[in-house]
């Protein structure tokens, strides 16, 4: 019995510890500035795609510089009018303003690629230019909301709110 208290007591700090110590982890980086959060996103780059230090010295100002760049593609956003409110030659002129800032962005992609091409193999390449996987990549497609009978999903995803109702 004496033995089944200290081993319950021992599960319980490790797992305990274990809590506390990603907590901390969540509030650091919350506090990064962005230049911080650059340099973590090069380590990290680094480690991915499997860089030397020769290359890294070549590869982290070439992609701060990408980044700064793709980064003034993106149109400000502005004290825009409820949707609600906008009229339609608004909804046209911010559809308009959205595909120049898209094909901004694409030409900034294909300038970067020749550049980072004479810096990195093909398959660091296509890790670096991968569409992004994360949590945002999937709420993007992901249709959100129950199906009416007979309605089918446009992008089914397996979970339970695009399965049709049985």
């Amino acid at each position: 019995m004496k033995k089944l208290n200290v081993f319950v007591t021992m599960l319980l700090l490790v797992v305990g510890g274990t809590v506390f110590a990603q907590e901390k982890q969540v509030k650091k980086c919350a506090k990064c500035t962005p230049e911080q959060r650059m340099e973590m996103k090069i380590k990290h780059l680094q480690q991915a795609l499997s860089l030397d230090d020769k290359t890294t010295a070549k590869f982290a100002p070439l992609y701060k510089e990408y980044m700064q760049e793709l980064g003034s593609c993106c149109a400000k956003p502005e004290a825009k009018q409820k949707k609600a409110d906008r009229t339609d030659e608004q909804i046209i002129q911010d559809m308009k303003d959205r595909f120049a800032a898209q094909q901004k962005m694409l030409d900034t992609k294909i300038k970067y690629f020749d550049k980072f091409q004479k810096i990195l193999n093909a398959r660091q390449l296509e890790k670096l230019f991968a569409p992004r996987q994360g949590k945002m990549a999937k709420r993007a497609f992901h249709q959100p909301g129950p199906k009416k009978p007979g309605q089918k999903c446009e992008r089914p995803c397996g979970k339970e709110c695009c399965q049709l109702p049985k």
